[in-house]
């Protein structure tokens, strides 16, 4: 029986002797502004000190997220997952129709300086059969790595540091 209770904290002190990716930094490089979903190319929030040009995302369907890099190093890439829900079609499926849900996989190589804020956009509409005539919903965006100019990468296999709908509902800051 004790085996089994040891066990675990062995597999954790050798996990943090190796500095194994599965346990996040402190602090997350990216903050989280603002995410939406954008259609038409219409305007989200406008970026801080940005221009208008510079804060819309073009296209029929696209992610709009507005972020900072909170580091002192010039953040070269992320990657991220968006996991949004399409608006149904008219309850097909009968009765209380659930929305259809959508994974988005999403690499950015747009550098970001040190205190930068700006706006990244994805487009949305090859996830889709066709576009939808209502916005989808951003329930989740994680950013799952980031790479900076050093050489150095920031991951978050755990989801530890996410943007989601239902805190910002409540009021709580992401």
């Amino acid at each position: 029986m004790k085996a089994l209770f040891i066990s675990p904290i062995i597999l954790l002190a050798g996990l943090l002797a190796t500095g194994c990716d599965l346990l996040s930094p402190a602090g997350a490089p990216l903050r989280y502004i603002d995410v939406s979903v954008v259609m038409d190319g219409e305007y989200g929030t406008e970026a801080a000190g940005a221009a208008e040009s510079e804060s819309s995302c073009g296209g029929e369907l696209a992610l709009r997220a507005e972020l900072e890099n909170v580091t002192s190093v010039t953040a070269e890439r992320f990657r991220a997952t968006a996991y949004l829900y399409a608006p149904t079609q008219g309850g097909s499926r009968g009765g209380d129709a659930q929305p259809e849900p959508r994974i988005i996989e999403w690499r950015n190589g747009i550098r970001l300086t040190p205190g930068e804020r700006r706006v990244f956009c994805v487009d949305l509409a090859p996830a889709f059969h066709a576009v939808p005539t209502e916005p989808p919903t951003v329930d989740m965006l994680h950013i799952r790595e980031v790479s900076f100019e050093d050489g150095s990468k920031w991951r978050d296999p755990l989801a530890a540091y996410v943007w989601r709908r239902d805190a910002v509902s409540q009021g709580v800051s992401p």
